[in-house]
């Protein structure tokens, strides 16, 4: 968007994007422009552009989340909830003490 020569950047970006539009292409901020145009092409070309916009946001949030999993041994959940009592709901004791 400023203008500036393709540069290695780019081109990473570039092999990680999956979609039909570049990432060129949906960054252009002539594209402003012809959401306010009556010519045929330039909206069809916009809602092109749009849907693979769209489709990246959609291909990145289908992603799995990371998730991190505390387990706390027997011995110091028990101390650690001696120390701390109100943490017995954040910490609840499972059957496998």
């Amino acid at each position: 968007m400023l203008g500036a020569a393709h540069d290695e950047w780019d081109a990473l970006a570039d092999t990680v994007h999956s979609l039909p539009i570049t990432l060129d292409e949906l960054h252009d901020p002539k594209r402003v422009w012809s959401l306010g145009s009556e010519n045929p092409a330039e909206l069809e070309a916009e809602i092109i552009r749009l849907r693979a916009e769209l489709g990246a946001y959609r291909e990145a949030l289908s992603r799995p989340f990371p998730v991190a999993v505390l387990h706390w041994p027997a011995g110091e959940l028990t101390e650690l909830l001696s120390a701390y009592p109100t943490l017995a709901e954040e910490y609840p004791r499972t059957g496998s003490t």
